[in-house]
């Protein structure tokens, strides 16, 4: 009689643990790229990070351009 019980129990708790493994499970989609795009502190912070872009690109070709001139400086009065 002990032994019938302990196998009821058993079977009873894989038939639970079967269940709880077989519950669906739910899965969701979210468009972040979406999100982003209509997020007016998004558009905000894109339009910054462009002029702030465009600033430091205008630094840069002058640097570039500093360069190139103090290097033809200096070929020139090194072939003097």
């Amino acid at each position: 009689m002990r032994k019938l019980i302990n196998v009821f129990f058993v079977a009873a708790g894989l038939l639970l643990t079967a269940n709880v493994a077989n519950a669906q499970q739910k899965f969701g989609h979210l468009n972040s790229d979406e999100i982003y795009a209509n997020m007016p502190e998004a558009k905000a912070a894109q339009a910054t990070l462009e002029t702030l872009a465009k600033a430091k690109q205008a630094e840069i070709d002058k640097m570039i351009a500093e360069y190139q001139t103090n290097t033809k400086q200096r070929k020139t009065k090194k072939k003097l």
